[in-house]
């Protein structure tokens, strides 16, 4: 079993949220805790600036509900990571929730993919081609 990311909307409050959650298990709304959900289909595109990639993400504070974070956030100190404000976390580089190697700083996104996916030996290809 792994940690996926989705995008979602609440189809009883209409709020749109990122949640992680273990791959065989269903979110519920931050908001009001409903289990009617839409889940956002991905969406393939060319992303080649920080702009394009950095367009729709959500930081931190707007990735997870309150207790997620903390949970994520405790789990990156633990590994020797402080998240920051403008850190956004990205699943797919994770090897475990809280790996501080998926917390990618809006300032250089490309820079921090390239450098993973190199230090891992993953290819990569979209807004970084590996």
């Amino acid at each position: 079993m792994g940690y996926v990311t989705y995008d979602y909307t609440c189809l009883a409050c209409n709020k749109t949220f990122e949640a992680m959650h273990l791959r065989d298990e269903k979110p519920s709304c931050p908001a009001c805790q409903s289990k009617k959900l839409q889940r956002h289909q991905p969406v393939c595109a060319v992303v080649n600036t920080t702009t394009q990639f950095l367009k729709g993400r959500h930081w931190l504070s707007d990735q997870f509900n309150d207790w997620q974070l903390k949970e994520l956030v405790a789990d990156a100190k633990k590994h020797g990571y402080t998240p920051k404000d403008n850190d956004i976390y990205l699943s797919q580089l994770a090897d475990f929730p809280g790996d501080p190697k998926a917390f990618v700083n809006a300032s250089d996104p490309a820079g921090h993919i390239v450098e993973v996916c190199k230090k891992t030996n993953r290819k990569c290809q979209g807004f970084v081609n590996l």
